[in-house]
């Protein structure tokens, strides 16, 4: 996977077949230029270039993204804009505009990875999140609007004096940087076992002085009673979901879990009741299917005040649940019993 997404960043000589509609002698001259290559391959394309052509028949090139994105229209104009280092709204403004050769040249080689289904985030290398502009690569996966449901409860449930919180498989840090710049007051620990999703995550949370980066998997690094708060979005599919193909460019170790998908979430969960303080915080993101088997387990675990968080789609997509106040003893479970794994 990380080859196929090495292959499709090289610089690449593409060019495209003219929007439809265009002429092949019109004034813009699509045969001014012509590139080795045909978007899409097979000989019936006919190669001409956009070299010379202005922005609106630029973006008549978006119908190409069809079959890899819901919104084609506006992922063209998102590519054309960082092609030529414009806001987005200046090419809604100059239609008219040309296309320089390098510019042209940028943007067909954009379009072509989008095509191929490389996520539009790592091709413009940002995406937002809580209202945040973060730096996104192929080392971390691309942080999703569903998982902004884990920042809205984490600042809802815990108070804005002094705490410590914990964001395990941070990847980018969008979730960690996101709580530290909202809370100063906190402490947050982020962890991840990717050096180079930490490096990226470093870069993200430059600034916040509140947040510290710790390489380690998932709790092993911190002393027993240590955080107030947990905050996790593990790997949980399965690895024969059928969504994985359409994640291809994606980072497998931070999608796929063991265990039918549930195997991260299983020992989060039971980490997590070592190292939360008594009355401690556990927020857990999940599969839109995972909830029954989740609540099952965190109730097993002794976790209490287990409840189901719906995202803005009304799918389960986050469980929250506390230690009681009283820890309970671990000593009698020095493995997980094997009757939680469900």
């Amino acid at each position: 996977m990380n080859a196929a997404l090495q292959n499709s960043q090289r610089p690449a000589s593409l060019s495209l077949p003219p929007p439809r509609g265009s002429s092949p002698t019109s004034a813009r001259g699509w045969r001014k230029a012509p590139l080795s290559k045909a978007v899409g391959g097979g000989g019936a394309t006919t190669t001409r270039s956009i070299g010379a052509a202005s922005v609106t028949e630029a973006l008549a090139h978006a119908s190409l993204l069809k079959e890899a994105s819901a919104t084609p229209r506006l992922d063209c104009q998102l590519l054309l804009a960082h092609a030529l280092q414009r806001p987005r709204a200046w090419l809604l403004a100059h239609g008219e505009a040309p296309l320089c050769r390098a510019a042209a040249s940028r943007f067909a080689a954009l379009l072509e990875q989008r095509r191929r289904g490389v996520p539009i985030a790592y091709l413009l290398g940002e995406r937002e999140f809580w209202a945040r502009s973060f730096k996104v690569n192929r080392h971390c996966l691309v942080p999703r609007p569903e998982t902004e449901l884990l920042v809205a409860t984490a600042l809802k449930r815990l108070a804005a004096g002094p705490q410590l919180v914990g964001d395990l498989g941070t990847g980018s840090g969008a979730v960690a940087a996101s709580l530290a710049a909202e809370r100063s007051a906190w402490t947050l620990a982020a962890t991840d076992l990717s050096a180079a999703a930490l490096k990226l995550a470093r870069q993200n949370g430059a600034g916040l002085g509140n947040l510290l980066l710790v390489r380690g998997d998932w709790l092993d690094a911190f002393r027993p009673g240590s955080f107030d708060l947990l905050v996790c979005n593990p790997p949980y599919l399965a690895a024969n979901d059928p969504a994985l193909p359409s994640l291809a460019y994606e980072p497998r170790a931070a999608l796929v879990a063991d265990r039918g998908g549930l195997g991260a979430l299983q020992r989060v969960a039971w980490q997590a009741r070592t190292a939360l303080k008594p009355g401690g915080l556990l927020l857990l993101e999940h599969g839109c299917k995972q909830g029954p088997a989740m609540r099952r387990l965190l109730g097993g675990l002794g976790y209490v005040q287990v409840e189901q968080l719906q995202d803005l789609a009304g799918h389960e997509r986050a469980l929250a649940a506390k230690l009681p106040p009283h820890r309970q003893s671990l000593s009698d479970w020095r493995t997980p019993p094997r009757r939680l794994w469900l």
